[in-house]
């Protein structure tokens, strides 16, 4: 007996979904690590749905989301508290 060929049907979903977790906040693109992150996220975002979320410690500029957003299909950052940052300090 012949094996049939695995066959992918495109129409369905031709792009897939990635969850894309950035360790801070990717725009404005004016660091090494932001400009890394958010030149990725563009090079992802063409060619599949991104969800992005991130950790902040202040909610993000209105203008920061509403460019994430024109990126993205989903935007989350969740708020850090103020003994998250003592945690961080002792784990590095």
């Amino acid at each position: 007996m012949r094996a049939k060929p695995f066959l992918v049907d495109v129409t369905m979903n031709p792009r897939p979904n990635i969850l894309y977790l950035a360790h801070r906040v990717p725009y404005p693109p004016n660091r090494g690590d932001r400009i890394r992150s958010f030149h990725f996220l563009e090079f992802l975002a063409e060619r599949a749905e991104v969800s992005l979320a991130f950790p902040s410690e202040a909610t993000p500029p209105r203008e920061t989301m509403q460019t994430l957003k024109g990126i993205c299909r989903r935007v989350a950052a969740a708020r850090l508290g103020p003994q998250t940052r003592w945690l961080r300090a002792a784990w590095s």
